[in-house]
Order: C-alpha cells, then sequence, then structure tokens
C-alpha cells in the first residue's frame, strides 16, 4: 500500500514539476515575443507595416495574458531572468 501511494505522489510531484517548467519556459517565450513586437512597434510604428505589425502584437499579447493566468492559476513564478530577457527582446526589436 505505501509503495503505490508514494509511486502516485512521486508521480504527481513530477507532473506538477514538469508543469512548472512547461509554464516557465513558454511564459518566457511569450514576453519575448512581445517585447520584440513592441521594439519593432517603436521603429516600424508610423510605416507602411506598422498596421501588420500592430496586428501581429495584439496575437502576442493575448498569448503572453493565457500563460500570465496560468502561471497565476498553478502557482508558478516567472524566470528570474525575464527582466533582463524582456530589455534585451525589446532591444532586439529595434
Amino acid at each position: 500500500m505505501n509503495r503505490i501511494f508514494y509511486r502516485a505522489a512521486h508521480t504527481a510531484a513530477a507532473r506538477k514539476a514538469l508543469l512548472e517548467k512547461i509554464i516557465r519556459v513558454d511564459h518566457a517565450g511569450e514576453l519575448g515575443a512581445d517585447r520584440i513586437y513592441a521594439g519593432q512597434m517603436a521603429v516600424l510604428g508610423d510605416s507602411s507595416v506598422g498596421s501588420v505589425i500592430k496586428k501581429m502584437w495584439d496575437e502576442e499579447r493575448e498569448h503572453l495574458d493565457i500563460m500570465e493566468k496560468l502561471a497565476v492559476k498553478h502557482n508558478v513564478p516567472h524566470t528570474a531572468f525575464s527582466p533582463i530577457f524582456a530589455a534585451a527582446a525589446y532591444a532586439l526589436g529595434k
């Protein structure tokens, strides 16, 4: 009986750890995409491609919002590198 309980607990813990990793990585990717588009809008927002970039950025913001909600729902902290990653992605977009 104890062995079965241990396996179930271990499996649940492993699933939770995997879910946390997936959410953290996906959130970082969506944050990066959001900041890249922000950088592109800063440079190209008034150009002929500005409306296309804006539409793409709006989609990425929806994705980021979903990941933010999942992080809260599953109590997953953002990566400690989020501020650095956000700044670098914005610069990349410029």
